[in-house]
This record gives C-alpha cells, structure tokens and sequence, in this order.
C-alpha cells in the first residue's frame, strides 16, 4: 500500500528529460507490480488545494519529451506488467503510467486494475478532469504502444492512420465520435479502417448505439 499527494508509481514515481540533455535513455524492462493499493489525495499548497495526481500501477509521471519543440528525449518501457492494482487519485491517474510524454511501450499490460476518482476536493469544478485511464491517464502526445500512436484510453492509431480498439473505453470513444459526426464538418473515420482488437464485454453498461 502507498499513499501520497503527488508523483507515485508502483515503480517509479517521476522521471523527467523534456529537453533531450541526457544521452542515455530511460529504459524500464521486465518490472512487474502485483497486488498493491496506491492513494494520492489532494492538499492543501499555499492556501488551495492542489495534487493528488500523477500516480500510476507501474509510473506515475514520465515526461520524455517537449510537444512543442518536438524533442524526443528517449524512454522505453517493455515487458511489463501491472496486475490486480488499485488506484485512486483525482487526475492524472492509470493502471500503468499516470502522466506520459513521448513514452516507447511495448509488451506491456495491464489487468484487473481498479480506478476510482477521489472527488472530496474538486479543485477543478466545473472542469472536473477526466484524465485516467488503464495505460495512461493524462496523454501528453508523443506515446507509442506497440508500435502504434497512442490516441486515447483503448485507442491506437497504426502508420496507414487506421484505429484499432482494445477495450470497451476504445469502442465508447468511437461511438462517441461517430454519433457527433452530424454536428461536425469533418468526419475523422473518412477512408478509414476502424479493427476490433478482443472481444469485449460491456458488463451490461448502458450503451448508445454507434451511428444512432
């Protein structure tokens, strides 16, 4: 069990090279995290509440690289796993990394993950964030999964531009994305070729259909 108000991971807590000043890369291989239970509460940081973020089953903040000077530092996480982890935390929260930036992963899983956002201090309202997720919580561009661009929980994007879904968040985010379609210039599925990856089962969870 670990408890903290910022930057955990059952692992590795923070890790930063968002200027590409160090040559030798950050690699994390073969690590496993196993039945463990990891809080981050909000506190108080000069009289307002802030934290309780940044935490991950395996990393809770890997930042490798600067989106907007196009600098990737370099970090490679493989083999690895995260299994029947528990973890609760306000943002920037997942089963494997918290927050990622230009992160290489790669035969790395992450099963039986629990994720509960702590909403006692909602310092955010109304913009409560919904940055978590069983890879990663907070995406901040750059991140790789098995060869495949990283788009969102569940989602990855393949070389030709096509889509392929992992999980149930992944085959939400598409019908969320085609129902809005009508209301948008632009369709981001044109031309291309969505892949269900697994069979997934929604558990019963109420559902709208794609396309309705």
């Amino acid at each position: 069990t670990l408890n903290t108000n910022h930057f955990a991971g059952g692992i590795v807590g923070w890790v930063l090279n968002n200027k590409g000043n160090i040559q030798v890369p950050f690699v994390l291989d073969n690590c496993h995290v196993k039945n463990s239970v990891i809080t981050s509460a909000a506190e108080q940081v000069n009289g307002k509440w802030d934290n309780g973020d940044k935490v991950g089953g395996l990393i809770g903040y890997a930042c490798f690289g600067d989106p907007n000077e196009e600098i990737n530092a370099g970090a490679k996480i493989s083999n690895c796993s995260v299994d029947n982890v528990s973890v609760k935390a306000y943002r920037d929260f997942a089963g494997l990394i918290g927050y990622a930036s230009h992160v290489v992963i790669e035969n790395c899983s992450a099963d039986n993950i629990t994720l509960e956002q702590d909403l006692t201090h909602d310092y955010k309202a109304p913009e409560t964030p919904s940055t978590f997720g069983i890879m990663i919580g907070r995406d901040n561009g750059g991140n790789t999964v098995d060869g495949k661009a990283y788009v969102t929980d569940g989602v990855l994007e393949d070389s030709d531009a096509n889509y392929h879904i992992l999980n149930a968040a992944g085959l939400e985010w598409v019908a969320t994305e085609v129902n809005k379609v009508a209301a948008q210039a632009a369709n981001i599925f044109d031309n291309k070729v969505v892949y269900l990856e697994n069979d997934i089962d929604l558990n019963g969870a109420e559902w709208t259909p794609i396309g309705d």
